[in-house]
């Protein structure tokens, strides 16, 4: 990239997703950098020039106890959802991604069926809607359920994702109005690439959200929430 900058015939562009990387070897030098005219294009910038999607809100919400205790004060059931379920070794985290996955199909509903094709689970819900959802946390499954998101044409193709390490940077579910992020990310480039996720424009989607549910700290509930 340097030759072609010191070739001067050459007009780059270049971008990131994220307001910084962090890297810990930049992409380019400082005095490379100061060629460029630097232009910043927000998520509200970007909403500006959408059809449909208007509206991002971005929040956090506090739990006491194990995070699928509280998933149903957080998770609407009627949104296309993406729920990130805990790093392995975090606070949040179980010792068993299997039995959290279980778990958290307990919290929407009960399960009907797994697709033979697709992997993805059916699942009914208590007010009767069954509701298609795609694992990725299962190795076994992440292939064919993978393969099948990449095919999606439709809002009915698929409701919710649940994922650990994957459907993050580069994953394109354009209907995904819930972005679900549970316990502490490692950086503020991961949690700008999951909201990334939910700021697809898409048909009959006016709002997005970005959710992170986090462990509540043991202290004063006042400073919490303050804070």
């Amino acid at each position: 990239v340097r030759g072609l900058m010191d070739d001067g015939r050459s007009h780059i562009v270049a971008m990131t997703g994220s307001y910084f990387r962090g890297d810990a070897i930049p992409v380019l030098r400082p005095e490379d950098e100061e060629k460029f005219t630097r232009v910043t294009y927000t998520y509200y910038e970007q909403l500006n020039g959408y059809e449909h999607l208007k509206t991002l809100g971005i929040g956090y919400h506090f739990y006491r106890g194990q995070y699928y205790e509280a998933l149903p004060e957080v998770l609407d059931l009627s949104k296309k959802t993406i729920i990130h379920i805990p790093h392995r070794g975090s606070g949040s985290a179980t010792d068993d991604k299997y039995d959290e996955i279980d778990r958290v199909i307990d919290v929407i509903g009960t399960f009907v069926s797994k697709d033979d094709v697709t992997g993805f689970y059916s699942v009914k819900t208590d007010d009767g809607p069954v509701l298609k959802i795609a694992d990725l946390v299962d190795p076994e499954n992440q292939s064919r359920a993978l393969d099948a998101l990449r095919t999606i044409k439709s809002r009915d193709d698929v409701d919710m994702v649940i994922a650990l390490g994957m459907a993050k940077e580069g994953f394109d579910w354009p209907y995904c109005e819930h972005a679900l992020t549970v316990g502490y990310r490692g950086s503020l480039t991961e949690v700008i690439q999951i909201i990334g996720r939910a700021t697809r424009d898409s048909d009959d989607k006016v709002h997005a959200q970005f959710t992170n549910l986090i462990p509540e700290p043991d202290t004063d509930r006042d400073n919490v929430v303050d804070a």
